[in-house]
């Protein structure tokens, strides 16, 4: 179960990285990952800042949106800000923690953001963010409402995101858990 967990953490919240953008409900299917559109090909800014920075906001409303979903917006829809295996692991978690009997209950909070220097491309079209997430304000609850004994749950987890460049702005094409010691 505790794979499961890391899994889904890592697919959602990384939602964007422990349960923290799950939603009661099975998802609306996304876009058919197979069928994702091409990364752009020609440079799209004009320095590695201002791409990280348009990375890091794509994560920040990706979070905001997963948080929405959890409240109940049916109007949000965190998987437009996914692509490929992001795309696919998050639906999969999603149905997982479900048919677990679990949900979550309050928001993930994005404690920072820290860019990855040395994954960007030349091109600026991919690059990877590690994102700090604070779980403190959130709890995971049983289909009965009552907390779930979760054992050494973190307060603080570390979420990895590669970004790529599609179409006209950054999506999450892949997750995974970050080394939560680089989170202070």
């Amino acid at each position: 179960m505790t794979t499961t967990f890391t899994r889904a953490g890592a697919a959602l919240a990384a939602a964007g990285l422990l349960l923290g953008m799950l939603s009661a409900c099975t998802p609306e299917p996304g876009p058919d990952p197979t069928k994702s559109p091409k990364p752009t090909k020609t440079a799209i800014f004009e320095s590695d800042e201002e791409a990280f920075a348009a990375a890091e906001k794509t994560y920040r409303e990706y979070n905001d949106a997963t948080n929405a979903e959890q409240q109940g917006d049916k109007n949000a829809d965190s998987n437009k800000y996914l692509v490929g295996s992001a795309l696919e692991e998050t639906i999969q978690a999603r149905r997982d923690i479900e048919e677990l009997g679990y949900r979550l209950d309050g928001d993930i909070t994005i404690q920072q953001v820290i860019p990855n220097l040395g994954s960007i491309r030349a091109d600026r079209t991919q690059l990877e963010l590690l994102a700090c997430l604070d779980l403190t304000t959130s709890r995971v609850l049983l289909e009965s409402g009552e907390e779930a004994d979760i054992p050494n749950r973190p307060d603080v987890i570390a979420s990895r995101s590669q970004m790529t460049w599609v179409d006209d702005r950054y999506l999450i094409s892949e997750q995974g858990e970050g080394d939560v010691e680089q989170c202070d």
